[in-house]
């Protein structure tokens, strides 16, 4: 650690002696406003930071995230933007720092409803570009920035500032306004060999603490995992191993945004001759994009369509997949489970999973890697061999690094689940940063800065999970979600009623149909109760609320659902229907 030390201190001359003069800030009362609209409490959340000065807002990322179990037949979950869009005339631009999904997968969904510019990096220009192009988003405003760009929103001024990540063009981001300079860096590490491009610009944020932090923002996500995160060459040391031992067919699944990844199992390819296919729409996606900007080398030649695999000999074949988290639909779920249309296994084959289980994962990774071993496969997963994965985020070691070289005045730990956030703002105190000083925000709540300090203010905006279903957004709720799960897990009762309109007679027995609560063959006695409180229900009902309003419907699920809980112990969705003839 003191050689590291050495290094930053290193650094920090080197920007002394480059360091531009710093920039006086004008002593504006206004405030800067900082309100996360998500990616903190939660790893892999809907990342977005709204940085709100008088009449100028600018917007970075713009996530997506996948939703718990619990959330049954939601897609995806999204920023709730509505702060936003009832402010979307002084929004000045979006900006990106960096491919992944978590960062930049609602663009299709939130771009139409702020009409804004966007500004990302060449290879985050790319991939955003597709997703438009696939939703059919031809007016979009999107250009490419570069590091050392500025980009002027008003009194909002933001400097791009090269960082290293899994994925290539990530940027941390230097905004200036009149209330101080702020670092934003959400995902990093540090490494000194990336497999592709540069690593992070040290000397410029050295140089940017000169100038005087107010406060840093920084990835939260392995503060928990003592010393430095293993530098990506080992993965390509260890890829070389597994294609010169391994003789048959080798599938390797990772995350389809890890282009750094992917360029070393081309490099270990072409050093053991072997062609690679592409299975998975998501890695498709990420190959063409990389390789059409320039950031993936491939050899001419090497890349051969998936429904020619079998044509290959076993030993001169890898296959890069998608699955490596177990996804339902994935093509390494399918594989798994014999339903891939173009790979079957057998004892030959060595499949990779080069990825460690998202936290809430576990159990889809292990069910997939128990169904690899039952169609034969050997398996190799990070348990086994740890080199096959390194995290894309710094450990606790790293995280001391940007503290020593940043020296910010205010600290707000973001990019993880609250205690990661907790632990982050501990090892600030631990670095220098006053306790007063160190921000553990949530979703929603309000930080203001302006030119003698900043605080966290009692103000939260309204922020809710704004769900993905099919082609609906937005229009499924917590309600819908908790009927979902009631259907899943007691099924449901529908009564059936005809009536007088006149005067809400009954003109026959109550009709019930149940679906996954119980064999109503089988239990005619509890039928029959249930068809009598069913007009003992409805009477009742009617008498206080008429004959066929939704206090009267509510009522009657009120009582039969107290019923049927009495009666079986099960809390079924229980839906009276009434109709009435003249």
């Amino acid at each position: 650690v003191d050689n590291k030390y050495a290094v930053v201190q290193q650094i920090q001359e080197q920007a002394k002696q480059q360091a531009p003069q710093q920039i006086l800030l004008s002593s504006a009362s206004r405030k800067l406003r900082i309100i996360p609209i998500g990616g903190v409490s939660d790893i892999g959340d809907r990342n977005m930071t709204v940085f709100e000065y008088g009449e100028d807002i600018v917007v970075i990322d713009c996530g997506i995230a996948f939703p718990p179990r619990e959330m049954l037949g939601v897609d995806s979950l999204i920023p709730d933007v509505s702060y936003l869009e009832q402010r979307k005339g002084n929004i000045r631009g979006m900006i990106f720092t960096h491919g992944h999904e978590d960062h930049i997968g609602s663009v299709p969904y939130i771009w139409p409803k702020l009409v804004c510019p966007m500004y990302a990096t060449p290879l985050t220009c790319g991939l955003i570009q597709h997703k438009l192009n696939e939703a059919g988003i031809t007016d979009a405003s999107l250009t490419a920035v570069q590091e050392g760009d500025r980009l002027h929103f008003g009194q909002i001024s933001i400097e791009m500032v090269r960082l290293t990540h899994s994925i290539p063009d990530v940027l941390g981001l230097a905004i200036r306004c009149p209330a101080g300079l702020f670092f934003y860096a959400t995902d990093w590490r540090l490494e000194h060999t990336p497999a592709l491009g540069q690593p992070a610009d040290w000397t410029r944020i050295a140089q940017l603490a000169g100038e005087g932090i107010t406060a840093l923002f920084s990835d939260s996500t392995n503060v928990d995992r003592a010393g430095y995160s293993p530098s990506e060459r080992i993965i390509g040391e260890a890829f070389d191993r597994i294609f010169q031992e391994t003789k048959g067919r080798i599938i390797i699944a990772q995350f389809s945004s890890q282009i750094n990844r992917i360029q070393q199992v081309i490099n270990s390819a072409k050093k053991f001759g072997r062609k690679i296919a592409i299975s998975g729409r998501s890695m498709e996606t990420y190959v063409t994009i990389a390789m059409q900007l320039g950031y993936l080398r491939v050899p001419d030649g090497m890349l051969v369509d998936i429904r020619k695999v079998n044509t290959l000999e076993p030993n001169r074949v890898a296959i890069l997949s998608t699955g490596s988290q177990g996804e339902e639909f994935s093509s390494l779920t399918r594989i798994s489970e014999g339903e891939h249309r173009h790979i079957k296994l057998d004892k030959s084959d060595t499949v990779v999973i080069s990825a460690s289980a998202i936290p809430g994962n576990e159990d889809a990774v292990n069910r997939l890697i128990d169904n690899l071993y039952r169609e034969g496969a050997n398996v190799i997963h990070s348990k086994l061999m740890t080199d096959i994965h390194v995290s894309g985020h710094p450990s606790r070691d790293e995280l001391k690094l940007m503290f020593a070289l940043t020296q910010p005045r205010y600290f707000i730990p973001i990019h993880g689940g609250y205690h990661n956030l907790i632990e982050h703002g501990k090892l600030a105190i631990e670095m220098g940063v006053e306790e007063q000083n160190v921000m553990i925000m949530e979703n929603g709540r309000v930080a203001e800065f302006d030119n003698r300090g900043g605080k966290l203010t009692d103000e939260r905006i309204p922020i809710e999970d704004v769900m993905i279903d099919g082609l609906g957004i937005g229009d499924v709720g917590p309600i819908v979600i908790r009927e979902r799960q009631l259907l899943g897990n007691e099924g449901i009762v529908t009564t059936f009623l005809v009536v007088k309109q006149s005067n809400g007679e009954l003109l026959a027995s109550p009709d019930i149909i149940s679906r996954g609560f119980i064999y109503m063959r089988e239990a005619e006695d509890l039928m029959h109760k249930l068809r009598e409180e069913v007009k003992t229900s409805y009477a009742r009902a009617k008498e206080q609320h008429g004959i066929n309003s939704d206090e009267t419907r509510q009522a009657m699920r009120d009582a039969l659902s107290q019923f049927l809980f009495q009666a079986t112990g099960r809390n079924p969705l229980v839906i009276p229907v009434i109709t009435t003839i003249a």
